[in-house]
């Protein structure tokens, strides 16, 4: 996530971070500015705030200490959801593809038969994967994929522990989809209710 931070005293002028931060981790952050380091904990055990209690899971990092020059990023994972399809997991400089998006997010969804891997610092564009012909992707990715498939028990290891999360905080809503099914769906299950 580019962003400049300006914060005299706290925030060391000119300096450049180059650790996983994401907008989800805004929010425990400036809640630590503020005072209050432990917010996300609080709040999976369920924390008071004015008249009423809130028990959530908050999916963002206290980045105080990275932004401050203290320590380095607290985030090391990121998950990419396509509505409610787990479509990428970003395990610190390596993502796993499981869906393809050729079209870019609004055009239809691939299912690959295996994970592409990538190595963001090497192939930051994600343009190197899986040889499309001789104009995309790269002849030597098979080559280089086969040495580095071990990396996949770090990812299975992330997905579980995400997985257990929603055993204790459930997705609160389905993702947003776009498609005509969705809205069919959606006015079948209308029609049903008012027949009743």
């Amino acid at each position: 996530m580019p962003a400049l931070i300006r914060w005299p005293g706290k925030v060391p002028a000119g300096k450049v971070e180059n650790g996983i931060f994401a907008g989800l981790d805004w929010l425990p952050t400036f809640v630590a500015a503020a005072g209050n380091p432990n917010i996300a904990e609080e709040l999976k055990k369920g924390k008071k705030i004015g008249d009423r209690t809130y028990k959530n899971h908050l999916d963002g990092y206290n980045q105080l200490d990275l932004i401050t020059g203290k320590g380095t990023s607290n985030r090391h994972e990121i998950f990419y959801f396509a509505e409610s399809t787990l479509g990428a997991v970003r395990l610190d400089d390596f993502k796993y593809r499981f869906i393809e998006q050729p079209q870019g997010w609004i055009g239809s969804k691939v299912h690959v038969d295996a994970p592409v891997l990538t190595n963001l610092r090497i192939d930051p564009f994600e343009r190197l994967d899986y040889p499309i012909g001789t104009i995309y992707g790269s002849q030597n990715y098979f080559s280089w994929f086969q040495y580095e498939f071990w990396r996949f028990v770090f990812v299975q290891q992330e997905v579980a522990k995400l997985a257990m999360t929603a055993l204790e905080f459930p997705p609160m809503q389905k993702g947003a989809s776009f498609n005509l099914e969705a809205v069919k769906a959606k006015i079948e299950e209308a029609i049903r209710q008012r027949g009743q």
